[in-house]
């Protein structure tokens, strides 16, 4: 078993969990307004972990495993191909297919949330046409569940699939609090009983981890080196569009939208933090380059 992979595994799914707890827990904090400004910040800031992540590790690793598997396609840019495919698919099952509405941190100190996750079957018995009680909107909370899901999948795909798993964790790591904390934040203004919630931010936690165990399986199954070399850089490049979507679709675009920015300094800290991260990043090649050569020198 690669304990280490099982590590990362166990921890990218509980922080995950504690993610989608923080809604919760802004409501018992006093001061609300500098607690969600700061993680909105932070939030934020981790797209540029996101970004470095999946194009210095994920997409150059997985490019340069399909090339050193041997098979060139006649000099067609398979692995840049499927980076994009995979950005443009996300982004229509995204944005095309379902409704799109994320929230924001701002949205957890709403009176309205207050007001029903304390007093659930009050509110439910006031209010027939919730989510629970129409299934048109069930149907959209299912399949934005799946939609986010399959994102999740396919970052833990790029874990299980990467030689080197340290940095691949912590661009997820940073990123994956913030996923499951916006969901939970949208979903509370459809579903009123929290044990619903509960449940589906465990089913959505697990799929980071199960795509990594699967990626990791798929990977030790094949006997044939280059058959192998060619698998995982095709799963890595696959994540790489995933993880550029998330970066710069989902987390930028969003954040810098004129109603997600009352204050014109968290705007400029959001961004600051964001690029600084994304070039520390970039700097992480050197350090593995400097470890691979005083391994081939020992």
């Amino acid at each position: 078993m690669d304990w280490a992979l099982f590590g990362y595994v166990i921890a990218t799914f509980f922080i995950s969990i504690i993610g989608g707890l923080i809604p919760f827990l802004i409501k018992l904090v006093k001061n609300k307004t500098i607690a969600i400004r700061v993680i909105n910040i932070a939030s934020v800031a981790a797209s540029g972990l996101f970004l470095g992540g999946g194009i210095y590790h994920m997409l150059a690793e997985g490019l340069e495993m399909m090339e050193e598997s041997g098979y060139s396609f006649g000099g067609y840019p398979l692995g840049w191909t499927l980076f994009g495919v995979t950005f443009f698919l996300i982004f229509f099952v995204d944005r095309v297919i379902v409704p799109h509405s994320h929230g924001s941190f701002e949205d957890s100190d709403s009176e309205e949330d207050n007001y029903t996750l304390l007093h659930d079957d009050e509110h439910h018995a006031h209010h027939h046409h919730t989510a629970a009680d129409t299934f048109q909107e069930w149907t959209t909370i299912v399949v934005l569940v799946v939609a986010l899901s399959i994102h999740s999948f396919l970052e833990g795909l790029g874990l299980g699939s990467a030689n080197k798993y340290l940095m691949i964790f912590i661009a997820i790591a940073a990123h994956k609090w913030a996923d499951s904390g916006l969901t939970i934040i949208y979903l509370m203004k459809k579903v009123k009983q929290w044990w619903i919630l509960l449940i589906i931010l465990i089913v959505f936690s697990s799929f980071t981890p199960l795509g990594a165990i699967i990626g990791k399986f798929v990977i030790a199954s094949l006997d044939d080196e280059s058959v192998s070399l060619l698998v995982q850089g095709v799963f890595c490049c696959i994540a790489a569009g995933s993880f550029f979507f998330v970066a710069i679709v989902e987390i930028l675009s969003e954040a810098f939208e004129e109603h997600n920015n009352k204050y014109v300094l968290d705007k400029y800290l959001k961004f600051g933090l964001a690029f600084v991260l994304f070039i520390l990043m970039s700097l992480t090649v050197l350090l593995e380059g400097e470890e691979g050569e005083s391994s081939v020198s020992e």
